[in-house]
């Protein structure tokens, strides 16, 4: 288990511009009051139906980024 670290307002905001541009389609958040680490999608332009993976948690932005990365995997199949 990753122990979670309180990171500074502006720590928080790169990693989750980070985040973001690694995952392009993905909404990322951090929740101020716990720490958590959330990542959210809905169906792509055009598509009724979100197809694989619509939301992932973690405690940590390294976390959230090994299961989005997981879940491309998977896609990718």
């Amino acid at each position: 288990m990753t122990q979670r670290v309180r990171l500074t307002a502006k720590q928080q905001e790169a990693q989750e511009h980070e985040l973001g541009r690694e995952f392009p389609g993905w909404s990322i958040i951090c929740a101020r009051d716990t720490g958590r680490w959330w990542a959210l999608r809905g169906p792509g332009p055009g598509e009724v139906v979100q197809h694989g993976a619509s939301a992932a948690e973690a405690d940590t932005p390294e976390g959230l980024r090994d299961q989005l990365r997981a879940y491309a995997r998977e896609e990718d199949r």
